[in-house]
């Protein structure tokens, strides 16, 4: 029995441990031609704070660690560069901020903030038993205060070029994987229109309540009726979102059907932020591009893919 519970304990040990051999022996030392990405949470609203996506490291959030790496792997494979994760002797081509917008938060600010502090601390510990590592800071989630040659916004992807000192080519990217943005486009390809979004997160007692209030009038009245009824009430983009739903109107958990959305962002999507950060990547000319909504994307991807077919 003694023997057997060694034998757990050992086990046990090579699987905490193990883990932490294999980051080390894969820190990658960051250079010209190389990627160093940061990841950052908007569960703050606005109060971001920031860590190292570092190899072999898995998000808790499984959309947003899907989302991360289907865009690193296109990135790697679009342009052939490592990510990288401590200080080498220059600094790396580009700086990549993945920043998380869920649709709704917790009301709550102070659980907010205890969720974000345990994170925080979580990454601390991870850093700790890496051996005192030199990591590079991680990219900031707003463009630096550079002299850009080129940059392009948009409400997906930020990129900023310049040339530094020594004549070596640099960028800053900060992606935005933003649930409600997604929503967003996608009413504004129906409606053939941009109306504006207000924001892109919202809380969730408010969300609930739109959900409500669309589940009691749906059966109420005529297709023409709907949208005025529950434009007093609700965002046009979510309206689009319940409305379109297979599920419209029911009063469980299955309603909306937002993962069919985030499914097929993972598809499209990172091709227009390679599309945009190629803009400043490969050209030299000055540039000052700003691309408001998914209509106006329409000389750099197919907008015609981005459609989700609700199967209605």
């Amino acid at each position: 029995m003694r023997g057997g519970v060694v034998k757990l304990f050992l086990v046990c040990i090579f699987l905490f441990v193990s883990p932490v051999i294999v980051l080390a022996q894969d820190l990658v030392k960051c250079n010209k031609a190389t990627v160093n990405v940061g990841i950052y949470d908007d569960l703050l609203l606005g109060e971001m704070y920031g860590f190292l996506f570092l190899p072999g490291s898995s998000l808790k959030k499984k959309a947003f660690n899907d989302f991360v790496e289907n865009m690193l792997s296109r990135i790697s494979d679009e342009y052939s560069k490592e990510v990288c994760y401590v200080k080498g002797e220059s600094d790396p081509l580009m700086t990549v901020s993945f920043i998380d917008r869920p649709l709704a938060v917790w009301d709550s600010e102070s659980f907010r903030r205890r969720i974000a502090a345990a994170n925080k601390e979580g990454y601390e510990r991870r850093l700790a038993e890496l051996g005192g590592a030199q990591f590079i800071d991680p990219p900031s989630e707003v463009m630096p205060d550079e002299d850009y040659l080129c940059k392009v916004t948009s409400p997906w992807v930020h990129v900023g070029s310049f040339y530094d000192k020594s004549g070596d080519k640099r960028l800053h990217v900060i992606i935005n994987r933003s649930e409600r943005q997604y929503i967003f486009d996608q009413y504004t390809l129906a409606a053939g229109r941009d109306v504006g979004l207000d924001r892109l997160i919202i809380k969730w007692h408010e969300y609930r309540s739109f959900l409500n209030y669309f589940a009691n009038g749906w059966h109420r009245f005529s297709i023409k009726e709907k949208e005025v009824y529950f434009s007093k009430m609700i965002p046009l983009d979510l309206i689009w979102l319940f409305s379109t739903s297979p599920n419209a109107g029911a009063h469980d958990s299955s309603f909306p059907d937002l993962g069919q959305v985030l499914e097929h962002s993972l598809k499209v999507y990172p091709n227009l932020t390679v599309s945009l950060i190629n803009i400043c990547l490969k050209g030299d000319e000055f540039i000052d591009l700003k691309v408001d909504n998914i209509l106006d994307a329409s000389g750099y991807i197919n907008v015609g893919s981005f459609k989700v077919d609700r199967g209605l």
